[in-house]
């Protein structure tokens, strides 16, 4: 176990000093990285706001649903358009 952590701390000192030398390379990968962070999470924030505005618009009360028959154009209409698969007919 005391390897592990000797190793651990190793990879640490090395990682702390290439930070320090290559410090604006550190500097402009860290900011481009909370750039990125930031412009996802201003997305979400943007998509969800829009979202509650618009079931604020439209409201959870205002949908009605109601069934209205159809003509006998429509009727027809639909049944043209619907398949019924291939019959003895059809040979």
């Amino acid at each position: 176990m005391t390897e592990k952590v000797k190793k651990a701390a190793q990879i640490l000192k090395i990682v702390f000093r290439c930070l320090l030398i290559h410090k604006l390379r550190s500097t402009l990968s860290i900011l481009g990285v909370v750039c990125g962070v930031m412009a996802v999470l201003s997305m979400i924030s943007i998509g969800e706001g829009a979202k509650q505005k618009v079931i604020e618009q439209l409201g959870t009360k205002n949908i009605y649903i109601k069934t209205i028959p159809l003509t006998e154009d429509q009727k027809l209409n639909a049944r043209e358009r619907l398949s019924k698969g291939l019959t003895f007919k059809d040979l």
